[in-house]
């Protein structure tokens, strides 16, 4: 399925002279958007599900019904995380910033920061402490210069400190990531400012669009709304 070695999916009916369940029949080996343990289960289930019955078992591969598919697990992403579900979040665990070398060369560390360092004082929500062990969900979002100003006239405050954080030298005027405690609902001026872009193709990168013949204006976005040649 792909032209990376020990990257293949298939259909095994039979294994050591027994006969697979046909539920249990898909194996696939490598391919990344089925493989990384950080993602969704929910979007490992929904590509499973393309490739095996759109690929794997048809007689006949139509890749606009494919695109449809790919589209319709977009628009469950999106609506997720616009309701606020940390569904489609990275997970990660991140020791103590002293365990580090360069702390903000770590992507929890530095998302961690940015939650600390721009969210109001007086929402009642924790900081995140840098000195200990924690367990959190990150999240893509698009602060920059042009972008931070969604934030200005809602919230204020998120508005000043972010300015004042991207000028600082470690975002070189441009914020990408933020953390969020585990056991915190995702605040509204999160959402303003989430890459809807950058989460859906962090869950949907590594599919075997090249090997059905749909190709992507970017090679760096994997959005159904990029593909134009089959």
């Amino acid at each position: 399925m792909t032209q990376v070695k020990k990257n293949y999916a298939s259909i095994q009916e039979i294994q050591e002279g027994n006969i697979v369940p046909y539920d249990k029949q898909l194996d696939i080996k490598g391919i990344a958007s089925m493989a990384k343990s950080s993602m969704a289960e929910s979007t490992r289930d929904a590509l499973k599900e393309i490739l095996l019955e759109d690929i794997l078992r048809a007689t006949k591969i139509d890749q606009f019904k494919i695109i449809k598919h790919i589209a319709v697990l977009e628009k469950k992403i999106t609506d997720s995380i616009y309701n606020g579900s940390k569904e489609f979040y990275k997970p990660l665990t991140i020791k103590s910033q002293n365990t580090y070398e360069n702390p903000m060369r770590i992507q929890g560390i530095k998302a961690s920061v940015v939650w600390n360092s721009i969210k109001p004082d007086d929402d009642g929500l924790p900081k995140i402490n840098l000195e200990e062990r924690n367990a959190i969900d990150v999240a893509k979002i698009n602060c920059n210069k042009v972008s931070v100003e969604k934030l200005k006239d809602k919230f204020p405050e998120v508005y000043e400190k972010a300015v004042k954080l991207m000028a600082e030298p470690e975002f070189k005027g441009n914020i990408t990531s933020i953390a969020i405690p585990l056991d915190v609902q995702v605040p509204e001026w999160v959402t303003e400012i989430i890459d809807y872009k950058s989460i859906i193709n962090d869950n949907i990168s590594g599919f075997v669009f090249p090997s059905v013949g749909i190709k992507m204006t970017d090679k760096k976005a994997v959005n159904y709304t990029n593909i134009v040649q089959l």
